[in-house]
């Protein structure tokens, strides 16, 4: 495998929008740059392909590339911002338990890896609560649910991993699922 096909494959696949094509020419480079043992174009690749497999509905595929990542990233500290690691983790927990192939297990260190990098990196907890909060939901822990999300709604708001939009539409759907059309 050459260098130019991986350029190549960059190039097309940056010239595309979220899709299983795109997905594929992804992969494909990927394949390539781990044959040159090229770690940082595969982290590259890896952080394309989280949001190119999220966004065009393949997140099985943005797990195992996420997953590739978290383990590489401490080894090449200047890659990934741990902001952007942070967000990816917590738009990939929101459909975590979506997936019968994840075990409880990997989700709470998921989870619990997420709550460890936010506080090291001194960012509020908002965030993890709500994200706990909708897993539980999601797994039917009821009484988690409503511990975390009461632990959510009394942090204090922050915009930095959620658009207003975005913990608008996050209040609508915990009123909506909670059965309180009104507040909804």
């Amino acid at each position: 495998m050459s260098r130019n096909k991986l350029a190549m494959l960059k190039e097309q696949a940056s010239g595309l929008d979220d899709s299983p094509a795109k997905v594929a020419i992804l992969e494909e480079a990927i394949r390539i740059a781990d044959s040159l043992g090229d770690i940082p174009a595969g982290l590259e690749l890896r952080d394309q392909l989280i949001l190119c497999a999220y966004g065009a509905g393949q997140e099985e595929k943005a797990f195992v590339a996420f997953a590739w990542c978290v383990a590489h990233k401490d080894e090449i500290q200047d890659f990934m911002e741990e902001f952007m690691l942070l967000f990816q983790y917590k738009m990939l927990l929101g459909v975590a338990p979506d997936f019968p192939s994840l075990e409880l297990s990997t989700i709470r260190k998921m989870q619990e890896d997420f709550k460890r990098r936010l506080t090291m990196g001194g960012y509020p907890l908002r965030v993890y609560y709500r994200a706990m909060s909708t897993n539980a939901r999601d797994l039917g822990l009821h009484d988690d649910q409503a511990k975390f999300a009461k632990l959510w709604k009394e942090s204090p708001a922050d915009t930095l991993f959620a658009c207003d939009s975005c913990e608008c539409w996050y209040y609508v759907d915990d009123s909506l699922t909670n059965g309180n059309v009104a507040a909804a």
